[in-house]
């Protein structure tokens, strides 16, 4: 069994539960990770039914996932100069 709940709309918030049987061969993780991709495959089913009815919300889609990946691209661009930050001290001591 799995589910979710959105507390409150105005809030970037999902809950989601995950629930198996002793009897169930699956482990907690695979169930959420099974879970977990079919709720995207739901939400992008969503996301094209409303594009299809406002073709301008694809617009902002596109801009969005642009500056999500921009973000995504810096983060990992920092999380490697930490890293290597953190091997220069280590190779001082």
């Amino acid at each position: 069994f799995a589910g979710y709940s959105v507390p409150h709309p105005s809030e970037p918030v999902v809950h989601i539960r995950v629930q198996t049987s002793q009897r169930s061969q699956m482990s907690a993780i695979h169930a959420l990770k099974e879970s977990c991709q079919t709720l995207f495959e739901q939400c992008e089913i969503v996301l094209e039914k409303i594009e299809e009815v406002m073709p301008e919300t694809k617009a902002d889609r596109l801009e969005i996932e642009k500056i999500t990946e921009a973000e995504a691209f810096a983060d990992q661009d920092m999380e490697q100069d930490y890293d290597e930050d953190a091997e220069e001290v280590y190779e001082d001591e």
